[in-house]
């Protein structure tokens, strides 16, 4: 007799990621958290999740490490794309980062200026 007949999936994700990047001032080492979560599906009832907190995984940018390869998986299909070391990944998220700001710069810079109606208003802080 089973007592527990229950189709259950667990698996364990990154939910998020925290990328530290020190000032050269701080005198510390960049590093990137990895903050996993378990997820269990269906244990108390079909497509009802549960989350618990798992491991956080910390890795930081040493010079053995920034050598060090990985590969790359497809997020959606699984399948191995490619290889990446640590410091590729290093310069991605600068120019994704720099990409970034960039955007959101040439954005601002294109919106019309606040020019108050009255050019004697301008400068004086004067909200009336």
């Amino acid at each position: 007799m089973i007592y527990n007949d229950k189709q259950v999936q667990a698996y364990t994700r990154a939910g998020s990621i925290l990328v530290h990047n020190p000032r050269p001032d701080e005198a510390m080492v960049p590093s990137i958290t990895f903050n996993e979560e378990h997820v269990v599906d269906g244990m108390h009832a079909p497509g009802q999740l549960e989350v618990l907190p798992s491991a956080r995984l910390r890795v930081e940018a040493t010079p053995e490490k920034l050598a060090e390869s990985f590969n790359l998986i497809h997020p959606e299909t699984g399948d191995v794309i490619g290889t990446a070391t640590w410091a590729e990944l290093q310069v991605l998220l600068f120019s994704a980062y720099l990409h970034t700001a960039t955007l959101r710069d040439e954005h601002k810079a294109r919106e019309p200026a606040n020019i108050p109606a009255d050019p004697d208003a301008v400068g004086t802080g004067d909200k009336g």
